[in-house]
């Protein structure tokens, strides 16, 4: 009976020797509060320890049988009673690791995105970059054909490339059944790139410069409800190329990965040659990253690197960072 106790105190142990390595990343709270208790624990495990260590007694003696089955039997119940409170603090210092691993990647997140549009503001296309225009000349959009409400593949199976075509505006990236490729975007009927916009250039500009300062604020919300707007109602203007990047970005930086995928890639599809083609190329293959599609993620960037070779060093490092990141080949 001793020797099954014994073995029990060294589990005990052993989780509480465990559990603090677990907890050493968590805040100076948490992890103040979670010592505190281990140390009772702890406390409370040494008493029976050395408890078991008093000099043995005649275990012949027949009088003293009750009373060591008495004792051994408390000894297991408090040996019970502690390795439930063990495995409970365990647990909890397992769950603040998870939610606090949690906070850390979206941090990161966060800081690699603005890390990476602080460099591109330094020096970058004025119209890849910077929000809000004035006016003036832009960019023709390239022009593009498509049935409408047929699917239009983004990352083509065989060569991998991002392809161009019409795309719809519901955000979504699907996988085509018929052919299983990944990047397939259902198109809404009349949602193509080559319809004219229905007000003037002012209230286009208007539109789009009030989306950027939502954006600016980050409220996130609106802008996603702003920016949509704007490339219903102009789809075919010079600046839906920014507007999609732009929505996509909406998307990225609230972790929906997904939804910010579909945008880059139909601003990309329809705007091959468009002022924010190239941001939008990157951002999508980081997006397929996100969604564990490495195999398509590092095509992506491949393709970036095949279309766009004279790109900002700040999107060419960017991109090379997360090809080694994903370890593409």
């Amino acid at each position: 009976m001793h020797r099954s106790s014994f073995r029990a105190f060294a589990l005990a142990l052993g989780l509480i020797a465990a559990a603090p390595a677990a907890a050493q990343d968590l805040t100076d709270a948490d992890a103040a509060a979670l010592g505190q208790r281990l140390d009772t624990a702890e406390m409370q495990v040494a008493q029976l320890a050395n408890t078991l260590a008093l000099p043995n007694v005649d275990r012949a003696d027949p009088a003293l049988i009750p009373v060591q089955q008495t004792y051994a039997a408390e000894l297991e119940v408090r040996v019970t009673q502690l390795e439930a409170r063990l495995q409970q603090l365990t647990g909890q210092v397992e769950q603040l690791q998870h939610s606090i691993n949690q906070s850390r990647d979206r941090l990161d997140r966060a800081l690699n995105d603005i890390e990476f549009r602080l460099v591109e503001l330094e020096g970058g296309d004025p119209y890849a970059t910077s929000g809000a225009v004035t006016g003036g000349e832009y960019p023709q959009p390239a022009e593009t054909g498509g049935a409408g409400g047929q699917p239009i593949n983004v990352i083509d199976g065989q060569s991998g490339a991002v392809t161009g075509g019409q795309t719809g505006l519901d955000g979504n990236v699907r996988v085509d059944p018929s052919t299983g490729v990944l990047g397939t975007l259902e198109l809404s009927p009349g949602a193509g790139i080559g319809q004219t916009a229905a007000l003037p250039n002012d209230a286009a500009l208007a539109a789009y410069n009030s989306a950027f300062s939502l954006l600016q604020r980050a409220d996130y919300d609106n802008a996603e409800i702003a920016l949509t707007n704007f490339l219903a109602q102009y789809p075919s203007h010079p600046l839906a190329s920014n507007a999609h990047y732009w929505l996509g970005e909406t998307y990225y930086v609230r972790g929906r990965f997904e939804e910010a995928a579909g945008a880059y890639a139909r601003g990309y599809s329809a705007f091959p040659q468009g002022a924010s083609a190239v941001d939008s190329l990157l951002k999508l293959g980081m997006s397929l990253a996100q969604l564990g599609q490495r195999t398509d993620a590092c095509l992506t960037f491949n393709q970036l690197d095949r279309e766009f070779p004279n790109a900002a060093l700040a999107i060419q490092r960017r991109a090379e960072q997360e090809r080694l990141r994903l370890a593409c080949p």
